[in-house]
């Protein structure tokens, strides 16, 4: 944890709050558990070099231990890998597609609401003021065509999770 989270989580302790500093706690380790299992190199990193033992010992002065050195210099030859550059590359496509695919989803919810209002007037007998647009739009709202174009689009969109199992992928 940072300095400024170890004295909050300290603050916590010393009001006597224990399980919400405990909770506090807990909440930091997901979220470093969370980094880490979303960048495989710096897990394989962590695992390979003792770099926690090297900057808790004081005794270097202000230094960089040696292996810290190596892991940035590997970090930055592994991201000029053809791997990383080619996943880098997939995941900027999913990005996009998916970026693409809730737009239409929205601009369709958009249309099936705007549907929804126009089937409303045209209940209260204000059919003949709607235009040719808004005419079509009531006609494929009457006849399900939005509704089932837009559950064919929510079916479309899958829940995307990159955890631990992303990161086991592909190894």
């Amino acid at each position: 944890m940072s300095e400024s989270n170890i004295s909050i989580y300290r603050e916590h302790e010393t009001a006597g709050r224990y399980s919400r500093a405990q909770q506090f706690g807990k909440s930091r380790f997901n979220t470093y558990l969370f980094h880490l299992a979303c960048e495989k190199f710096l897990l394989h990193k962590l695992i390979q070099l003792p770099i926690l033992a090297q900057c808790n010992d004081r005794k270097g002065g202000a230094a960089q231990p040696a292996s810290l050195i190596k892991c940035i210099k590997d970090l930055e030859q592994h991201k000029k890998s053809p791997q990383y550059l080619a996943a880098v590359r997939r995941s900027q496509r999913r990005g996009d597609e998916h970026r693409r695919l809730s737009k239409q989803i929205w601009h369709e919810t958009q249309k099936h609401a705007k549907g929804a209002k126009l089937s409303q007037q045209a209940k209260d007998c204000h059919y003949s003021d709607l235009n040719a647009a808004d005419k079509k739009i009531l006609e494929d709202y009457d006849c399900g065509r939005l509704s089932s174009s837009l559950r064919q689009l929510q079916s479309l969109k899958t829940m995307s999770y990159k955890g631990i199992g992303a990161s086991v992928q592909g190894s």
